[in-house]
C-alpha cells in the first residue's frame, strides 16, 4: 500500500492533464518548466477534474465506504475488505478507505497546485480568477470529506513540502479544519460567475456547499441562510420527473446544482456494483429490506431506483435503461449536490429554528414530496392519489417527515451516512437493518490509514480502532 506522502512526492512531477502524461521523456523535465502559460494554467485546472473521477474520489470506492457503512447498503460479496464496510467490522488495514483517503488528498494537492503556481501566470485576469476560485471550492470540497470521514487529518495548503517535511506534518483540528473549509467556499461564493458551463461550479454551488457544511455542522441559521441565497436565485427547480435526473442524454437539468460529469470516454463503473446480474452488474450490492418499509409502493422514488428480484432490492438510480441497455459501465453524471437537497435542508431549518415547522418549510418539503407523486408515463405526467401534502406536525413529527424524505431521495447519493452521524442515529439506523452487524460509536468517523499511522507517529487514531 501506498501512502498519501508517497503519492504526493509522485504527483509533483506528473501532475497535468492527459495529454501532458503522453508527452515523451516529461518525466525528465523539472517543475520550472510548467505552469508558464495560459494554456499551463487550463491543464492544471483539467487535472483537478481528471481526479474527481478517481476510485476514491467519487469513483466506486467512495460509494462503497458511504453507501455500505450505513443502513441503504449490504454486500453478500467474497471480498474481505468490502464485506467488512458491510457489518461495520473495518480496521484501519481497509483498502476502499485507504483509496478514498488517498484521492481526496491527491485532489487537494492538485487545487494546491492552481492556487500556488497560475497568480504568476500572465494570462487573462477575468479568467486567472476564474481558475483559482474553482481549484478553492475543489479544496474546500475535499477537506469537508476529509473531515467529515477521518475528523482531525493534516492541512495541507502547501505544495513546496519536501517528502520529510510531509511527513512531519500535524494533525489539524476539527475547527482549524472547519475554518479553512468555510474560507474556500466562501472565497468561491464571491469569485466563481453566476452561471457555468455544466460540470462547472459557480456562485451557486458554492453557496450549496456552504449550506451543506453548516447543515452537517447543525449550524442552522447559517445552513438557512445559505440555502436561501440559492432558493431566491431562482435558477433552480425540481424536474417533473425524478427519472429524468439519471438519463445520460439528459443530464443537464435545472434541479443538479454541481455533478461529476461522465462521458462516452469517461465511464463510471459504479453500475457494475450496485445493478443485479440480470443487467450486468455483480449482484451483490443490495438495499436492506427493512430500509423501505415505510415508504408508499407507488413513490416514483421506488421505481426509478430500485429493482426488486427475489425479494431482493437493487440499486438502479445511476442506470439509464435507455441509453445503456447492457448495464454495467455508464456515462450518467453523479450528482454532488441537487436543489432537493436544498429545499429538505432548508425545511429542517427552518423546523430547527423556530421550534416548529412554518409555512416555508411544509412548502419546501411538499414540492419534494409533490415531485414523487409524479411519473411521467408515454409522455403524459401521471400524479398519482399518495403523500399528501404535510400540514399541523409538531416539532418533532415535522423532523422525522424531513429525515424521512432524505432516506430515500438521496439513496446511494453519499448523503446517507452523514445525515446519520449528524443526527446521532446511525448506530441505531444501522442496528433495525442489518441484524449482523455490530456498530459502535467508533463509527462516527473511519480510521486514519493503517501506512498513515506507521508513517506519522505522533499522530492519534480515531477512538476505537
Amino acid at each position: 500500500m501506498r501512502s498519501v506522502v508517497y503519492l504526493i512526492v509522485v504527483l509533483l512531477f506528473n501532475m497535468g492533464c492527459e495529454s501532458f502524461l503522453q508527452e515523451e521523456n516529461m518525466s525528465y523535465m523539472s517543475e520550472d518548466d510548467f505552469y508558464k502559460t495560459p494554456q499551463d494554467a487550463e491543464d492544471a485546472l483539467n487535472a483537478i477534474y481528471n481526479l474527481l473521477t478517481d476510485q476514491g474520489a467519487y469513483g466506486t470506492s467512495y460509494w462503497r465506504v458511504k453507501g455500505l457503512a450505513s443502513d441503504e447498503g449490504i454486500y453478500v460479496g467474497n471480498d474481505s475488505d468490502i464485506l467488512s464496510l458491510s457489518n461495520l467490522s473495518y480496521g484501519s488495514s481497509n483498502s476502499e478507505i485507504e483509496k478514498v483517503w488517498n484521492s481526496f488528498y491527491l485532489l487537494v494537492h492538485a487545487s494546491n497546485i492552481v492556487i500556488e503556481k497560475v497568480p504568476n501566470i500572465e494570462m487573462d485576469s477575468a479568467r486567472k480568477v476564474v481558475i483559482l476560485s474553482e481549484a478553492k471550492f475543489f479544496r474546500g470540497l475535499a477537506y469537508m470529506e476529509l473531515q467529515c470521514l477521518f475528523n482531525e487529518v493534516p492541512l495541507m495548503l502547501e505544495t513546496t513540502f519536501s517528502a520529510s517535511e510531509i511527513e512531519l506534518l500535524p494533525q489539524s483540528s476539527k475547527e482549524k479544519l472547519q475554518q479553512q473549509i468555510v474560507a474556500d467556499f466562501k472565497s468561491a461564493v464571491t469569485s466563481l460567475p453566476l452561471t457555468s458551463d455544466w460540470g462547472r461550479p459557480n456562485h451557486y454551488s458554492a453557496a450549496a456547499l456552504l449550506a451543506r457544511f453548516y447543515f452537517l455542522n447543525q449550524d442552522y441559521i447559517e445552513a438557512k441562510t445559505w440555502a436561501m441565497m440559492v432558493i431566491n436565485s431562482t435558477k433552480y427547480s425540481l424536474v417533473p420527473d425524478v427519472n429524468s435526473l439519471f438519463q445520460n442524454l439528459n443530464n443537464e437539468n435545472n434541479e443538479t446544482i454541481f455533478a461529476v460529469t461522465r462521458s462516452a470516454n469517461n465511464l463510471g463503473n459504479i453500475n457494475e456494483d450496485l445493478l443485479p446480474s440480470s443487467l450486468g452488474g455483480s449482484g451483490d450490492y443490495r438495499v436492506p429490506v427493512a430500509l423501505l418499509e415505510n415508504f408508499n409502493p407507488l413513490d416514483r422514488r421506488l421505481e426509478v431506483f430500485l429493482k426488486e428480484e427475489e425479494d431482493e432490492y437493487y440499486v438502479v438510480k445511476f442506470w439509464d435503461e435507455f441509453n445503456e441497455s447492457a448495464g454495467g459501465l455508464t456515462s450518467v453524471d453523479f450528482p454532488i449536490i441537487r436543489f432537493a437537497d436544498i429545499l429538505l435542508m432548508y425545511a429542517e431549518c427552518e423546523n430547527e429554528i423556530n421550534g416548529g415547522p412554518t409555512t416555508d418549510a411544509y412548502t419546501a418539503i411538499n414540492l419534494v414530496r409533490g415531485r414523487a407523486r409524479k411519473a411521467l408515463i408515454n409522455d403524459i405526467l401521471e400524479v398519482r392519489d399518495i403523500l399528501p401534502d404535510l400540514t399541523e406536525l409538531d416539532f418533532a413529527q415535522f423532523q422525522e417527515a424531513v429525515r424521512q424524505e432524505r432516506k430515500l431521495e438521496f439513496l446511494w447519493e453519499g448523503l446517507r451516512w452523514t445525515d446519520l452521524v449528524k443526527n446521532g442515529e446511525l448506530i441505531n439506523a444501522i442496528s433495525e437493518v442489518k441484524p449482523t452487524a455490530e456498530p459502535t460509536i467508533r463509527n462516527y468517523y473511519f480510521p486514519i490509514p493503517l501506512i498513515e499511522m506507521e508513517l506519522h507517529p505522533n499522530w492519534s487514531q480515531n477512538t476505537g480502532y
